[in-house]
């Protein structure tokens, strides 16, 4: 049986790391600055969720008043909206239960 460990370059801490970081590189502990923030992801989030509300009461809307014939499509957007406020609802009890347990750590 071949030991997996025995190729593998130990350094004082452990397993050395694959490639180094050069000097002015992002590391593998420092924050990225391309892309959206999570606040930019959060507010997009929260728009898009508000945008499928609105979509289904407009869909519903027009169901009551006959410009839409479809039921089975009123029923799809309205559970679509429906399902993404669930999950933006738990992700946002996710979030309040880590803010809980932040605060309740000593300092």
């Amino acid at each position: 049986m071949v030991d997996p460990y025995s190729s593998m370059p130990v350094g004082p801490a452990g397993p050395a790391p694959a490639e180094q970081v050069q000097m002015g590189e992002i590391g593998p502990g420092a924050p990225q600055t391309s892309g959206d923030s999570f606040v930019d992801l959060l507010k997009k989030s929260i728009n898009e969720v508000n945008n499928l509300q609105s979509g289904a009461n407009d869909k519903i809307q027009k169901l009551v008043t006959g410009e839409i014939s479809s039921i089975h499509e009123v029923i799809a957007a309205t559970e679509e909206a429906g399902i993404a406020f669930n999950l933006l609802m738990q992700i946002r009890n996710q979030l309040m239960e880590a803010w809980n347990e932040l605060r309740r750590m000593p300092v």
